[in-house]
């Protein structure tokens, strides 16, 4: 069975993140960084809760269901989603996608295998 995998972390200020990794160990997406590992804990467990039936907000076509994905630009003119909680928390953002195409593709791909992603604590 493929499975995804949330690869706990440590910035270099020992804050807790998160990064996304696809059955093929590619990033697809990287949260916020959190004081304590409880509360990065708690962020995994609502985007297990919270991905498979999050809608997708494309914010040219905006609406505003929570929880859901939004895909926007970013400054570099790259693709990205992030995820928004039931309330209303941004909880995580993927890498730039070149594509519009890519950056739906990965995005589908994280809802598909966030659910029941591996932990891999690296800290």
């Amino acid at each position: 069975m493929l499975r995804g995998a949330f690869e706990i972390k440590r910035n270099a200020v020992g804050q807790f993140y998160f990064v996304f990794k696809d059955p093929n160990n590619a990033t697809v997406a990287v949260s916020q960084s959190f004081l304590e590992r409880s509360y990065l804990e708690v962020c995994v467990s609502k985007i297990r809760d919270e991905a498979k039936f999050a809608s997708i907000n494309d914010l040219q076509h905006p609406h505003h269901l929570n929880p859901l994905f939004d895909i926007s630009c970013n400054e570099s003119g790259e693709y990205i989603f992030m995820m928004i909680s039931i309330t209303g928390e941004i909880i995580m953002y993927s890498e730039g996608f070149d594509q519009k195409e890519l950056c739906i593709e990965k995005l589908e791909i994280f809802k598909r295998y966030a659910q029941d992603a591996r932990i891999v604590d690296l800290t």
